[in-house]
């Protein structure tokens, strides 16, 4: 849990909003708009290594993974 506590902070730093991301059997779920997503990806590459996040884009929101 603290990864992933540590993990929404950040993105609540980088889109201004904490209720738009979420956990969900490990993989991060954000819905924003694409700017707000790369910004999310860069930061979060930043922090936790290049080529250890992953992002790809659903219907309605952006995934990261961690791997």
């Amino acid at each position: 849990m603290g990864l992933e506590k540590d993990v929404l902070a950040k993105v609540a730093s980088v889109i201004g909003d904490d209720k738009s991301a979420a956990f969900e059997y490990g993989t991060l779920f954000v819905m924003c708009e694409e700017s707000q997503a790369r910004s999310v990806f860069h930061k979060l590459s930043k922090d936790y290594g290049f080529g250890k996040v992953r992002v790809s884009k659903t219907p309605f929101e952006y995934a990261f993974d961690f791997v």
